[in-house]
């Protein structure tokens, strides 16, 4: 397995990956996007912030975008790695990737609730909860 920082040349690898997460662990409804809401950033991602790919045999397999979102303070916005190249250190290596990418002292990321595998791969890191975001639609409260 090689971890290398993901090109231009390597968007089809980066959106076959981004959309194999999106249907893993779709999003809420109200918060769902399609690849072209997404595209221009995957994009600056690759020019400007972090973008790395882990390949296996030439091929992608995982992949991790992270930007600094404020000052000393990283954020990992993607983080996936294929069902059959998980529990080999993968998703360790973009994190520590990422990290030295975005150079910040701290690295923050949003992980969904139900998503328990991630949460526990997160936690056996040392990823500690900050804050809790809870949603609401509004005819329930009307």
């Amino acid at each position: 397995m090689t971890v290398r920082r993901a090109t231009p040349e390597d968007l089809d690898a980066v959106r076959a990956l981004w959309e194999a997460l999106y249907a893993e662990c779709p999003e809420p409804e109200h918060r769902r996007k399609e690849w072209t809401d997404v595209e221009a950033d995957v994009r600056r991602a690759l020019d400007e912030h972090v973008a790395l790919v882990a390949e296996e045999r030439g091929a992608a397999v995982a992949f991790v975008l992270a930007h600094e979102r404020r000052a000393g303070v990283g954020y990992v916005s993607d983080l996936y790695v294929r069902p059959d190249s998980r529990r080999r250190g993968l998703g360790r290596d973009l994190l520590e990737g990422a990290v030295q990418g975005v150079g910040c002292p701290l690295l923050e990321l949003d992980v969904a609730a139900e998503n328990t595998a991630a949460r526990g791969f997160y936690q056996r890191l040392g990823f500690g909860e900050q804050s809790v975001r809870l949603a609401i639609t509004a005819e329930r409260l009307l």
